[in-house]
């Protein structure tokens, strides 16, 4: 029998017990984290390490808030499942099938830098010592993998959460910082210039996640100390702001991924994603802790609440009783089925949320 641990005492969201319960259950011992639930039960067909990887993030920032044994057997169970898709040449394959087996596919763009991200995570964070050096050696290997001019900006975003993790615990990498630089630099060149107006995107549509480029750009401003991150991952936080919390700012109002946000046009209203909330908690915490504008802690806070019921259904996207955290809301309500993303998108933006009080 699984042990489930919880806890609210000592927390700022008693109401919220810290709770890997869903997580356990989308779990396995090898092959790390289930991509899709069908309502609260694990599909088990595919297990991503993208997933796997962003799992390990929230589990570890559960056991630095509230250690147990079962974030102790999640996080060492996610980093194994890592190593055994990690090839010769430091790629690694996309994740495992339902029996088991290494999918053909390896993981590029968004991908590596999520994996990227964990990774980092676990180099500073890691349970021990030993835990904390295998990450450093396979984010090492993993790193010449990235592309560092893709189409878009994710992958640089999600790895620039990495490497900035990464760089605290090795300081003196000149890979690392150079590959930093690198990321942070094309990110930078993609924002229009001044002239162009209010429009502070790389592309003409804004999509899923957005909020991870202005964070990527802040994070590298906290490492490098170059203040034209800093300058650019605020404006670009600011145009963000005017879209998703709109009016008076007390609601988000994430972009639906039915039609996104184009350029000259209204944002789509649905389908809305955890994943963004998530991404805007921790982009907003970032903004906050560097300009000490209390405007920012406000975001957060709001953009947290979309996960219990102040969104434009009222409705509740996370589920107090699995731990776990629904698909999304639509315009017919919310999807009941509770995948890993929007799982991990709440425990990890709870624990952000956790570290600034109510």
């Amino acid at each position: 029998m699984i042990a489930v641990w919880s806890v609210s005492t000592g927390s700022n969201y008693p109401h919220l017990p810290i709770t890997h319960k869903h997580l356990t259950s989308l779990s396995d011992e090898t092959r790390g984290i289930s991509e899709f639930a069908r309502g609260i039960k694990p599909e088990n067909k595919r297990f991503c390490v993208e997933d796997t990887a962003r799992a390990l993030v929230a589990v570890l920032k559960m056991h630095k808030l509230f250690p147990s044994e079962g974030t102790v057997r999640l996080s060492r169970q996610y980093l194994d499942s890592i190593v055994g898709l990690q090839r010769k040449d430091g790629s690694i394959h996309f994740g495992y099938d339902k029996e088991g087996k290494p999918l053909p596919d390896l993981a590029k763009g968004d991908q590596v830098g999520r994996v990227l991200w964990g990774l980092g995570h676990a180099s500073i964070y890691g349970l021990d010592q030993g835990m904390r050096e295998q990450a450093q050696d396979i984010f090492i290997e993993l790193l010449p993998h990235l592309k560092r001019k893709p189409n878009g900006p994710l992958p640089q975003s999600y790895a620039i959460q990495g490497l900035h993790l990464f760089l605290k615990a090795k300081p003196k990498s000149s890979m690392a910082n150079q590959a930093l630089i690198d990321c942070a630099n094309h990110l930078l060149s993609r924002i229009p210039n001044e002239h162009n107006g209010s429009w502070k995107w790389p592309n003409r549509i804004v999509t899923y996640d957005s909020a991870r480029f202005p964070l990527a750009l802040l994070l590298a401003f906290e490492t490098t100390g170059n203040t034209d991150y800093r300058d650019s991952g605020i404006s670009v936080m600011n145009f963000l702001a005017k879209t998703n919390f709109p009016n008076d700012g007390r609601r988000l109002h994430i972009i639906g991924n039915q039609g996104w946000f184009k350029q000259g046009k209204p944002p789509a209203q649905f389908d809305q994603q955890p994943v963004d909330a998530s991404s805007l908690v921790e982009a907003s915490l970032a903004a906050w802790r560097i300009t000490n504008d209390e405007f920012w802690k406000d975001r957060a806070r709001t953009a947290f609440s979309w996960f219990t019921g102040n969104n434009v259904l009222n409705l509740a996207i996370y589920d107090v009783k699995s731990g776990g955290c629904r698909d999304g809301l639509s315009r017919n309500g919310v999807n009941q089925n509770q995948g890993a993303e929007s799982t991990i998108s709440f425990w990890i933006a709870r624990c952000e949320i956790e570290t600034i009080g109510i």
